[in-house]
Formats: C-alpha cells, sequence, structure tokens
C-alpha cells in the first residue's frame, strides 16, 4: 500500500491506534511461526496482553493440541517459500475460561522486496484486525497489503479515499490512482451524502465499530454485495477504516441452503408416508404434509406438543392412535435401536389403515437422546394382497408346501395333498428330515433354509402314498419383515403328461433332425422360425443366418411372381400346397426341390405357422434330362438316318452328273457358272447331312491321341481376327494337360461352333470371351456337371466362357435341340449346338451348361484321357493318274446313280458291268468272277445289303477289292466293313475324283 498523506504516515508509525480499529483478529509472524504483533481483538480471544504473546508460538496459543501438527503443516508450506499461495482453512481454539471455537483461519505469506518470505499473518473469521507494526512502517505496509479483504482509508467528513490495499484495486477493477481520485459515495449506487452523513453520525454516536450491507459497483459497471466494517478515530483530522469483504459466495451459499432446505420440505411433503420427528421430551418437531393430513393436523399448531396433548385437541378417532405412538415410542428410547412394527390408524372417515411403522432413536456427540424419527408406510392394500393371496394359495393349480427351519411341514394347499396322495392334515406336522423316504430332494429343500432358491425335476415317489410320478419341485426361502428366514416354500407340479410329450416330442425332433429332406417351419407371415440340419447340407446356410428371415432369400428368379402369388392363395386358404421349386444356394449355385406346404393351425383354428418338407431332386432332374436328351437324339438320329441314306443318293446322282456337265462344258460358256452353283448348293446339302449325322452320331470319325493345348492356340489364332474389339479374348492353357482321344477337325469344330455363339451372345457390346483347359480326376468332374457319364480316372475339362446376355431355363433346355435358334430366319441353321453335342458325345466326353439371364453363359466339356494311345495310320498315295482299264461290277439299286457312277468310270477307261439287283449281281459274278477286277456296291439294297453281298464275293474270292458306299447305315461301319475284308467305306455324296482316285489305289495295291 502506497500511503499518499505524510502526516497519516507519521501517525501510523507512532501509534497502533489504526490497527487496533481493524475489525479482523489478525496474528503476524516471523519466518519462524514466532508471534511478532497481534492485534486487540486476539487479545480479547486468549485474554492475554500483546507483551504476553508476543514471542510465543502461533500454533502452540491459538491452534488446540488435537490439531496443532495439521496446523503446523499448512504454516511450514507458507513459510518454506516453495508455496506462495495463500491458505484458508478451520481450527478449534480453546479459550481461557474453557470454551471451544472454530476459527477459519486465512495464512497469508510476507514477501519483501525480492520476493522473498520473510514472515505471515494469520486472520482470523471472528477476529478484527490490528497491528502492532515493530518492523516499522514497511512491515505494517506489506502487513495491511496481504489481508483478503479491500481496505478503504477515507476522510471522514468529506468521504475522499485517501488509500486502498491491492485487494480493493483487483475486486473493483480500478487502479489504484482511480480510486484515490474518488469518494466513497462514488463506488455505492444509489447512495447520497445525506446518507453518508447519517453513517457518520451513527459512528460517533456508536464509539466503535459499525457493520452493515452494501452493494459497490465495479469498474465495468457490474455489482458486487459486500460486507463494510467501519472505525472511525481521530488523527489531525477525523479519519474513517473501512475492511469490505465481498459476500457474494457467502450469499450465494446462505441462498442455496435456503433452497435446500425448502427443496428437502417439498420433498419430505411429497412423501406418501408418515414422517416425523420428535425432540427426546417426546414434542413433535416436525410432520410432513401426509402426515398432517392423515392426523387431521391442518389447522393445529402441533408443533411443541407431545401426543399426549395432540390426542386431546384432536378428533376422537384418533386418541388410540396417538397414545400407542407414545408407548413405541418409549419402547424405542428403552433400547436405543431401530423399532419395527405395525399400527392401525383410522383416516378422516374413520376406516382403518394398517402402517408398517420404523421408529429411529438419534443421539448427539456425548450420546445424549436428540431426537425421534418416525416413518410409516401404508400397508392396508399389502394386507388385502396378503388375503388375496391366502385364497391364491388354496386355490392354486400347483401344489404349494410350507415348511419351518426344522423341515416340519407347517401348511399345504388341497392340491399339494392330491398331488402326494394324501390328506392335507397327515402332511401337517411330517418331519421332512426324519420320515421322508425319496431323500433325493432332500438337499433342494434344505438349500431353501439357507436362502437360496432351487429347482428339481425327477420321478418321484411320494413316502405316505407310494404313488410315484413325475414331479417338478421349486424351493424359495421365507423371509420375515427383518430379512431373516423363517422356513421355505415347496411348489411341487405333476408333470407326468409332460414328460410324455416331452419324449414324444423329442423323438419327432429326432427323426426330423436326422431326415435327409429339408424340414421348415415358418410364421403365418413366412418368416423362418425353425429349420433341421438338412436345410444347412443342401443350401449352405448356417440355421442362425436364416432365422427371422423369409425364405425368399433362397429366390433364384426362376419362377414368376404370379408363381408365387398363386402359392401363396392356396396356403391362406388352409390348403396343401405341393409343387417344384428351383432355389439358389448361398454360394450361389441352383437347385431343385420338390416341396410340401401345409398350413398349421392353434387352438382357435387359425393360420398360426407354415411346414415345408422338401426333397432336393437336383441330381434327379438331371438325369431325367439326361435320358430324356439321349432319347429325343436317338428318336431324331432314327428319322435323320433314314431321310439321309436316300438323301445322299439323290445328292450323289445331282453332284455326279453336275461335275460331268461342268468339265465337258468350255471354261467361258456361260452355262458353266449355273453349273456350278449346282454344285456348291449340292455341297452345302452334303454337309448339312454331315452335320445330321455328326448329331446322331452316325458319321464316322477318326480318333486319335491328341493334345487339345494345340487345337485351342490354333483355333484361337484363326479366332482372333475375325472377333471385334469390342470383346476381349483370354486364354487359361494347362499345358500339362493329357492327351484325348479325339478327331482334331470335331475339337476345332466344337470350338468353333462355341466361340461363335459367344460372339453372338455379346454383339454390339463390351465383353469377355474365356477358354480355359485343365485337367480333373473323376469325383471333381462329376461334382461339376452331377452326372453319371463314364467313369474314367481323368478328364481333360474344356471351358468356353462369354459375358453376354445369357439363356433362361426353358431356352437352356432347348439349345441342343436340332433347327432350334434363336436367330432371326436365314442366319443360323440351329445345328451348330447341336453338332458339338454329337461330337461330344460320339468322344464319350459330357456337355454342361451354366447360365442366367444378363450373366453370360459357360459351356463345360469334359473328355476323357486317352489311356491306351494308339498310332495315327498312314496316310493314302494318291497317283497322279486315276485312268485304267480293268473290270470293275457296279451294283446300286439308285438307277440314276448307277448310270452316273458308270459314266464317270467308263470316261477313266474301266470296263464296267453295273446292276440294280443285288441277286443279279451275284449270279452274274459266280459266273465272271474271275474277269473282275473291283467291285463297287451300295450298303442298303433290297433282298441282299452291300455286306451280305461282299462276303458272298469274298468267300469264292478273298482277295477281290470291295469298295463299300453308303448314304447312311446303322447295321455297318468302317470297322465292321473291314472285319467283312471290305476294303474301303465310302460315305454318300461322293465326289467323282475321290472315287476314281479311291479305286485306282485299291488296284494299284492288288497289283503290288
Amino acid at each position: 500500500m502506497v500511503v499518499t498523506n505524510t502526516s497519516f504516515m507519521n501517525t501510523l508509525s507512532k501509534t497502533d491506534t489504526f490497527l487496533d480499529a481493524m475489525p479482523t483478529m489478525t496474528v503476524v509472524l516471523d519466518k519462524h511461526g514466532t508471534i511478532r504483533m497481534v492485534n486487540k481483538m486476539a487479545c480479547e480471544l486468549t485474554g492475554k496482553s500483546k507483551a504476553t504473546l508476543n514471542e510465543q508460538a502461533w500454533t502452540k496459543v491459538f491452534i488446540t493440541p488435537a490439531e496443532e501438527e495439521a496446523a503446523q503443516k499448512q504454516l511450514d508450506r507458507i513459510l518454506n517459500e516453495s508455496n506462495q499461495v495463500p491458505y484458508s482453512g478451520q481450527f478449534r481454539y480453546t479459550g481461557h475460561q474453557g470454551q471451544t471455537k472454530a476459527i477459519n483461519w486465512r495464512i497469508t505469506p510476507l514477501v519483501d522486496e525480492n520476493g522473498r518470505v520473510y514472515g505471515a499473518t494469520c486472520s482470523g473469521e471472528e477476529c478484527r484486525t490490528a497491528a502492532n507494526c515493530t518492523k516499522g512502517d514497511n512491515l505494517c505496509l506489506r502487513f495491511l497489503q496481504h489481508l483478503p479483504d479491500m481496505i478503504f482509508l477515507h476522510e471522514a467528513e468529506s468521504g475522499r479515499i485517501l488509500d486502498v490495499n491491492n485487494k480493493a484495486c483487483e475486486t473493483l477493477g480500478y487502479s489504484r490512482a482511480e480510486l484515490l481520485a474518488m469518494k466513497v459515495i462514488d463506488l455505492k449506487p444509489r447512495t447520497g451524502l445525506d446518507e453518508y452523513r447519517s453513517v457518520q453520525n451513527e459512528l460517533k454516536a456508536a464509539g466503535g465499530p459499525l457493520t452493515f450491507q452494501r452493494t459497490f459497483r465495479r469498474k465495468d459497471g457490474s455489482t458486487i454485495p459486500v460486507e463494510v466494517n467501519v472505525s472511525r478515530f481521530e488523527a489531525e483530522q477525523p479519519l474513517c477504516i473501512a475492511v469490505v469483504r465481498d459476500i457474494g459466495k457467502r450469499i450465494f451459499r446462505q441462498r442455496r441452503l435456503r433452497d435446500s432446505r425448502e427443496f428437502l420440505k417439498l420433498l419430505i411433503d411429497s412423501i406418501p408416508e408418515i414422517i416425523c420427528i420428535k425432540d427426546d421430551s417426546g414434542r413433535w418437531m416436525l410432520a410432513n404434509r401426509y402426515t398432517q393430513e392423515l392426523f387431521a393436523l391442518g389447522d393445529i399448531d402441533y408443533r411443541g406438543k407431545t401426543d399426549e396433548e395432540l390426542s386431546e385437541i384432536c378428533p376422537e378417532q384418533y386418541k388410540n392412535a396417538f397414545r400407542a405412538c407414545a408407548k413405541g415410542d418409549a419402547r424405542c428410547w428403552q433400547t436405543g435401536k431401530l423399532h419395527h412394527y405395525q399400527e392401525t390408524i383410522p383416516d378422516q372417515h374413520g376406516a382403518i389403515k394398517y402402517f408398517d411403522v420404523f421408529k429411529v432413536p438419534l443421539f448427539d456427540e456425548q450420546n445424549r437422546p436428540k431426537a425421534l424419527l418416525a416413518i410409516g408406510r401404508d400397508i392396508t392394500k399389502q394386507k388385502e394382497i396378503e388375503e388375496k393371496f391366502r385364497h391364491l394359495f388354496e386355490q392354486a393349480p400347483v401344489g404349494i408346501v410350507l415348511y419351518d427351519t426344522n423341515l416340519i411341514i407347517t401348511d399345504c394347499n388341497e392340491r399339494a395333498a392330491k398331488i402326494l396322495g394324501t390328506k392335507r392334515n397327515t402332511l401337517k406336522g411330517f418331519d421332512i428330515l426324519k420320515d421322508l423316504q425319496d431323500r433325493r430332494i432332500l438337499p433342494i429343500l434344505q438349500k431353501a433354509i439357507a436362502g437360496e432358491e432351487a429347482n428339481i425335476e425327477l420321478a418321484y415317489q411320494a413316502t405316505l402314498s407310494n404313488k410315484t410320478f413325475d414331479a417338478a419341485l421349486r424351493v424359495t426361502p421365507l423371509v420375515n419383515s427383518e430379512g431373516a428366514v423363517t422356513g421355505g416354500m415347496a411348489i411341487i407340479t405333476d408333470i407326468s403328461r409332460r414328460r410324455m410329450a416331452e419324449r414324444e416330442m423329442n423323438l419327432l425332433m429326432s427323426a426330423i433332425e436326422q431326415a435327409s429332406e429339408t424340414i421348415v417351419v415358418t410364421d403365418r407371415h413366412g418368416f423362418i422360425e425353425y429349420a433341421n440340419p438338412a436345410f444347412e447340407k443342401i443350401t449352405g446356410y448356417q440355421i442362425s443366418d436364416v432365422v427371422g428371415k423369409n425364405p425368399r432369400i433362397l429366390k433364384s428368379g426362376h419362377h414368376d411372381l404370379e408363381f408365387y402369388q398363386k402359392m401363396w392363395r392356396t396356403l391362406l386358404k388352409g390348403k396343401v400346397w405341393r409343387g417344384h421349386l428351383v432355389n439358389r444356394k448361398k454360394d450361389g449355385s441352383l437347385f431343385e426341390e420338390d416341396v410340401t406346404i401345409s398350413p398349421m393351425r392353434n387352438q382357435d383354428g387359425e393360420i398360426s405357422n407354415f411346414v415345408a418338407v422338401k426333397r432336393d431332386v437336383t441330381r434327379e432332374r438331371s438325369l431325367e434330362r439326361q435320358i430324356h436328351q439321349a432319347m429325343k437324339m436317338e428318336a431324331i438320329g432314327t428319322l435323320a438316318g433314314g431321310i439321309a441314306h436316300d438323301f445322299n443318293n439323290i445328292l450323289s446322282v445331282i453332284l455326279g452328273f453336275a461335275e460331268i456337265a461342268e468339265l465337258q462344258l468350255p471354261t467361258d460358256h456361260k452355262v458353266r457358272d449355273d453349273i456350278a452353283r449346282i454344285i456348291e448348293a449340292g455341297q452345302r446339302a452334303r454337309k448339312l447331312v454331315h452335320q445330321i449325322l455328326t448329331y446322331c452320331r452316325h458319321e464316322d470319325e477318326e480318333l486319335r491321341p491328341v493334345r487339345l493345348q494345340r487345337i485351342i492356340k490354333e483355333t484361337v489364332g484363326m479366332l482372333r481376327s475375325t472377333l471385334p474389339t469390342t470383346i476381349e479374348l483370354r486364354q487359361n492353357i494347362d499345358e500339362t494337360c493329357s492327351p484325348v482321344l479325339a478327331d482334331p477337325t470335331r475339337i476345332q469344330q466344337i470350338i468353333l461352333n462355341l466361340c461363335t455363339n459367344a460372339k453372338q451372345a455379346m454383339e454390339g457390346k463390351q465383353g469377355i470371351l474365356s477358354i480355359s483347359l485343365q485337367e480333373m480326376s473323376n469325383r471333381e468332374q462329376a461334382n461339376l456337371i452331377d452326372s453319371d457319364a463314364q467313369q474314367a480316372a481323368r478328364w481333360v475339362l474344356l471351358a468356353v466362357r462369354d459375358t453376354g446376355c445369357g439363356m433362361d431355363r426353358k431356352t437352356c433346355d432347348r439349345i441342343f435341340d436340332p433347327f432350334f435358334t434363336t436367330k432371326e430366319q436365314g442366319q443360323g441353321t440351329g445345328l451348330g449346338l447341336s453338332v458339338v453335342h454329337g461330337i461330344v458325345m460320339s468322344h464319350g466326353g459330357t456337355i454342361h451348361v451354366d447360365t442366367e439371364p444378363e450373366k453370360g453363359t459357360t459351356f463345360f466339356i469334359s473328355l476323357p484321357v486317352a489311356d491306351n494311345l494308339v498310332s495315327e495310320k498312314k496316310s493314302i498315295n494318291i497317283h497322279d493318274t486315276a485312268e485304267g482299264n480293268e473290270t470293275i461290277l457296279l451294283v446300286d439299286d439308285e438307277a440314276l446313280l448307277v448310270k452316273l457312277i458308270q459314266r464317270v468310270l467308263e470316261e477313266s477307261g474301266y470296263q464296267v458291268h453295273s446292276f440294280t439287283d443285288s441277286r443279279k449281281a451275284l449270279e452274274w459274278i459266280w459266273e465272271h468272277g474271275e474277269d473282275v477286277d473291283l467291285v463297287i456296291t451300295d450298303m442298303t439294297m433290297p433282298h441282299l445289303t452291300g455286306a451280305d453281298l461282299s462276303k458272298a464275293i469274298l468267300e469264292t474270292w478273298p482277295t477281290m477289292p470291295i469298295i463299300l458306299c453308303t448314304g447312311f447305315s446303322e447295321i455297318i461301319d468302317e470297322q465292321e466293313a473291314r472285319k467283312i475284308g471290305i476294303c474301303r467305306y465310302l460315305s454318300k455324296p461322293v465326289k467323282n475324283t475321290k472315287l476314281i482316285q479311291t479305286v485306282r489305289n485299291l488296284l494299284d495295291n492288288k497289283k503290288k
């Protein structure tokens, strides 16, 4: 504090009048905690003079021995300079008259100009501050600066502020210079000069300090509540020193305390139970609203009155209740413990109410009676419930047995006696521990005595009746109002029927769990509630994955909306629905099942659930389709074979004469181009018949060991130039795949047909065409196509995939049918995939299709690995010239064809003897056989077939070269022909050049 009045400073240094005028008890300590200065208020507290108190330890004088160590600890913390934060706390003090007081102390460090602690000030809550500045003016000034309150020194008459401490500047937000330029009344809003002079007059009249509350205005305009303690003393002029304390927190605490009391009263009044407090003399101190209303105390001042006094002034019906209450109080004070009992108290209408009452005696620290707390809860309804419980006890549909802690049955209901096969009076008094025969339930009954609940189910034999039945026993402890176990209650149920039903249910569930058929139970809305293990095995879904979900998770898209709507219409009518479903497994693969769905009804006859029994028929349907396809192919093949023979004969005539006509015309003749078109059309017809015969497996194929890797690569090389740039071609070829027995040309035909189909499926779109080759075991092949085809040990799998439009099931079922096509008229014959199917079957392989609309198509072709490699046939050397002069026997039932072949042979120089009747031909050769060099015969002829004719000729002339020509024959193939001895087997139509070359080669070989 900087004092600006020099005369005041001189006065302050020569007298302690200023410090003794301070209203706060203050003690100034040195570095060692020794008292160096006390004010008048501190002397009055201790009853000792300043001289006596000086040089003594503060803790020895002002702190009780019990708290001396704690106070010294806080003082040391301040004085050792490690922490200059002031300390505030409460310590007790025992005065010279023996009284003990709690004093709030604030210990503040004294710091010199260098910031070092050289002492401390201790300010007591109830003391007024004074100082004997034995160390001079500087010590006094530092002391005032460390006081926790605002200090104002001002002129008494004008109120002009002479000095303030730092606390005043910090609290009010003014600088020291600003405050020294102000008057006291400037800090007090709405306070005028008249009021200030009134306060000065009171100070003069009182002759001592004056305390009052005011509101101070801070620099920022806010206000704070303060408590002002002002003293007046005479110096060269009348001066006032005001100690101003911010009491905002104290007012807040007071308000909170008041609010807490109001809240507590509101809380107590809101509790619908008896709550009252009496003193140790039985006089009522507090009663909540419920208690006042119960005893009609609303208009009576009950405080300070005893129960006896209240019984005289309250309505008549409460007299006995007040007197009973007084007796309960007396018993409670006598024992000094919580007292619990029941009281009956009438309400204002005279109706009796039952209360469960707790009374608690309260004592002070010296164990002297202080007050009695009574709490009562209305248990009238509980009493009524107890009566109802008794009724339920008697009428309960289960047996109830009550027993005490000695395991003696105290009561039971009629139902228990009936279940146990005895009389109620016989059960009462039964000694369980001594007489019970079936001891298995004894530990269960004893658990209730130990305060535990327990249960057991068993086949039980009753002691008193020897009756045996399936019983469910549940026990629970009986507890009194004080929480002590008084016995046990056993609930007995005859569960014989339930056990029988459970055994039947377990048997049924065992059958369901082990069934190979899928069994699914749904609620009325179709959400799955149960599925057996077969469901997991077939669909791949775990039971936990599907419970609570709709079976539509298996939906494959194979069935339209109308299909499911029709099914639900049937089920909701309460009828059984049977049908065939194509569903999807968790891994995305499809499976088929025959389904029977039946409604289940509850006791009210309403549909509550649906149970579906489903049998997986995927393999059966696959085999059915294979058999159906085989039968269909066989039928078509039979028809095609019959047509092919006659058609090939006709083609042979057309092509043969067309070739002859073409050779006879000059190269520049205008008709030559017309004949060329005829030959071209005939060749196309020849190829068409060839495709039909290949599809029907009637076309001869030369099978030899080949590696598909080379064929695929060559075919892919040809494909690249024909594919649009929008299609990406990918290969995944396993170079280690074993060879297969195959016709390379037919394999290439398979790949070209499949890739052409894939190209058309992706036409106009971005897509990927993938060709893969791998080797796999028989089991892997069977799992892939689910087929019972040939059981080869190893298979080579060729897969052709596209990302095109895919196919629906209806289309997929017909793709191998001859002449079936989805292309527009003129864009395809519909034989491409039929031919692929025929080639694959003729090679002993299998073909499988995996497709979905808009998800692409994959063709899987598996061919058996070649176990025994067969060497390739040697090529036939063809002579540059096919002309000759030998004699040839020609036999064919088609006259035009005979005329054609005879002409071709004769033009090449040969001598030809032709017949359309095979019997006449045989008769002729028997006579002229020595002159015949070669025989050409048709296969299918009336009377004698070509094979029969050849056998007859070879019996006489074993070395006779024979050429067998056929348009189609199911009786003989090239292999069978060779066994007979026939040299060549030619399929019609035969080109003239090929026939001539074949004749020449056979005749030349005969000469060799």
